[in-house]
């Protein structure tokens, strides 16, 4: 009897194993396929693709290599200027108040770049004009020598009369005046001295009060630009003649 329970217990052990490999084969996924579904392939012409391909349209690599530095230079502003304003709208919220001032910061950042480059050209222009009028300035010195030392000034007076030129007479009554001083031994003339020099040069007080007053008109007039009238002229032409007068007068004492 106990033989047999033994038996029986073995028997019934080693038919586990079998039973559970029975189970794990009956577990097994098997793929289904089902024959009525359609399957097509789709054409495409090759010399399509080809001419995509060489299509300005779809190039988008020449388009991004032929940006030049202005363009790549507003595409950096521009992203800078959105991450400013990200982080800006982190740090201080989304009111209006912080919406309209970020619209209106690049126009404002805008003006002032016009302004800044208006003020550059406004520097340059005067830089230019300052270099021309000394260029300008040069040719007149020279030309004042000239006319000191070798021209007959009372001619180039009376050439400039006749045309109505009542300004370049003018300047020809200024350059005489310096001439005769210069012979008279009042001054020492030298181009490149400016009335204050002449004017230290002058010792008699009345004649030195008398050169100032003529110095006066003499830039207004030449310096100036200023046009002047016959009946103007016929006045500063007295004022010459007066101080021509006081050094005669000077030279009898």
């Amino acid at each position: 009897m106990k033989f047999s329970v033994i038996v029986l217990f073995f028997s019934l052990l080693l038919s586990f194993p079998s039973k559970a490999q029975v189970s794990i084969n009956n577990d097994t996924i098997t793929q289904i396929s089902n024959s009525d579904t359609l399957i097509s392939t789709v054409p495409f012409n090759p010399n399509k693709i080809e001419e995509f391909k060489n299509s300005k349209d779809f190039a988008y690599l020449n388009n991004a290599e032929s940006d030049g530095w202005w363009a790549r230079f507003k595409n950096w502003l521009r992203l800078k200027y959105n991450q400013f304003v990200t982080w800006f709208f982190e740090q201080f919220g989304t009111s209006t108040a912080v919406s309209l001032l970020l619209k209106i910061l690049p126009y404002f950042l805008l003006g002032i770049l016009v302004l800044l480059i208006g003020w550059l050209f406004s520097k340059l222009s005067a830089s230019t004009s300052m270099l021309h009028k000394n260029k300008d300035t040069t040719f007149y010195i020279n030309a004042e020598e000239e006319i000191i030392r070798s021209k007959n000034i009372e001619e180039l007076i009376s050439s400039a009369i006749q045309a109505q030129d009542y300004r370049l007479a003018i300047r020809y009554y200024y350059l005489q005046l310096l001439k005769i001083f210069n012979s008279e031994g009042t001054i020492n003339y030298e181009f490149q001295k400016t009335n204050d020099d002449y004017l230290a040069e002058i010792k008699n007080l009345e004649l030195k009060a008398s050169f100032k007053n003529i110095i006066r008109l003499y830039d207004f007039i030449w310096y100036g630009n200023f046009n002047i009238g016959e009946k103007e002229f016929q006045r500063a032409q007295e004022s010459f003649k007066g101080i021509k007068n006081d050094l005669n007068s000077l030279k009898d004492e």
